[in-house]
């Protein structure tokens, strides 16, 4: 998203959670030295200090919030943006491994809400482990996620692939330079 801090996106807040952006580096650091965290955004091995730096507070190519319930003070994981990965994606870490799908439904919206508004990236993607939950993918499609059957670069029989194109974007929630009124969110209860 490539802004400087104290920007918008730095803290977005849904119906049943806020995305606190992270700006603790140390915290970030030693967390991102754990392969379950790292593995989620591309590389191989931890990274150094001098790339994690460059990514997250110089070219900004990787964004990370805390996911905080409403009620809470306390983040049950993470919500990450990533673009130095090939296409950018959003991905989630939930510190007790297990995900809330209302919680992360929300958060999800926060960050698709904020990549068409603060980017000019015509596609925003997401990766779900395989094989995927049909209550997952039920919700991604419902929002307006396309599954992906081909991806080059994609191992599609670990990981389902997910694609939000701009157009299907303004289809579902408006035009970006529409108040932020009119992008109304979906309502999976009806």
């Amino acid at each position: 998203m490539g802004k400087r801090r104290g920007d918008p996106y730095d803290r977005l807040e849904g119906d049943l959670v806020t995305l606190e952006r992270v700006d603790d580096f140390e915290r970030l650091f030693t967390d991102f030295q754990r392969p379950e965290i790292y593995d989620l955004t591309g590389i191989k091995k931890p990274p150094t200090r001098v790339d994690f730096d460059e990514d997250v507070n110089v070219d900004q190519s990787l964004v990370v919030w805390d996911v905080v319930p409403e009620g809470e003070n306390k983040s049950i994981g993470y919500a990450l943006y990533v673009a130095y990965d090939g296409p950018p994606y959003f991905a989630f870490f939930m510190f007790d491994g297990k995900l809330d799908l209302d919680l992360v439904q929300d958060a999800a919206l926060l960050m698709v809400h904020a990549f068409f508004k603060f980017t000019e990236e015509q596609r925003l993607h997401t990766f779900v482990p395989q094989p995927v939950d049909d209550e997952i993918d039920a919700r991604l499609v419902e929002a307006g996620f396309d599954r992906i059957e081909e991806h080059p670069t994609v191992d599609l029989t670990k990981e389902g692939a997910y694609v939000m194109e701009r157009h299907t974007y303004e289809a579902y929630y408006g035009d970006e330079n529409e108040d932020d009124d009119e992008a109304a969110e979906l309502d999976f209860d009806e």
